[in-house]
């Protein structure tokens, strides 16, 4: 490939970049406006010139006919526009949230929790009692332990957390669908919402705002997943 070649290749890349961002989101919204602003005076003038002048009603209507016709195709791709853009950053906030998740942050956080897990199933209770357990243990054992091991690991934990009120804010923020996050991480959510219990009303007795979104997001998954699957 030549170098002038490369250069418009380069160029062209960062075009396409740009118009598939948030410039081709302002550059499509301007453009729509401007076009309802003329369709605006072009309405009023028509009307001025219907009650003035009956002469070339028919050619005036055509003509606005063809201006109202434009604006609502400029309309239309400003919302396609807009609509790809969305989609495309709920895409990338999906595949992010996916990265993470596959962290070695997240699996160190991961081990940390299924340790305590491993522990507490001996066979003598069941699913939902080892969680109450584990919740439990999380708070009055790990979150006051001194040992280094266990404080890396209360850590490791409470940055998965964080992580986890993360996703809460960007489904708040309406960046993300309950349906998307329920079909990528939905039973993680729930099963870490358990999980998470204690450790969440002990910092919440301290400020009602701690992992707000997480709780939130929690429960929509929850109600969502119990709705039954009508085709």
């Amino acid at each position: 490939m030549t170098k002038g070649k490369e250069v418009l290749r380069k160029f062209g890349g960062w075009i396409y970049k740009r118009i598939n961002g948030p410039v081709g989101f302002f550059i499509a919204g301007f453009i729509a406006s401007m076009f309802f602003f003329s369709f605006c005076i072009f309405v009023f003038n028509f009307f001025d010139d219907f009650i003035k002048d009956d002469a070339g009603k028919v050619a005036d209507i055509v003509y606005y006919g063809l201006i109202v016709a434009l604006t609502a195709l400029i309309a239309y791709i400003a919302y396609s526009k807009i609509k790809n853009i969305n989609d495309a950053m709920r895409t990338e906030y999906l595949l992010r949230i996916d990265r993470r998740w596959c962290s070695k942050e997240m699996i160190d956080a991961r081990i940390a929790i299924h340790k305590i897990y491993v522990k507490l199933t001996d066979g003598k209770w069941g699913h939902d009692t080892v969680l109450s357990m584990l919740s439990d243990k999380l708070v009055r054992e790990l979150a006051g332990s001194k040992k280094r091991e266990d404080i890396s690991d209360y850590i490791h934990i409470l940055n998965l957390l964080d992580f986890l009120e993360t996703i809460g804010y960007l489904h708040a923020q309406g960046k993300l669908k309950t349906d998307e996050i329920t079909e990528l991480c939905g039973n993680s959510i729930l099963y870490y919402s358990h999980i998470f219990k204690g450790i969440i009303e002990r910092r919440q007795k301290r400020d009602p705002g701690f992992y707000e979104y997480f709780t939130k997001l929690a429960k929509e998954i929850e109600i969502d997943t119990l709705k039954p699957d009508i085709k």
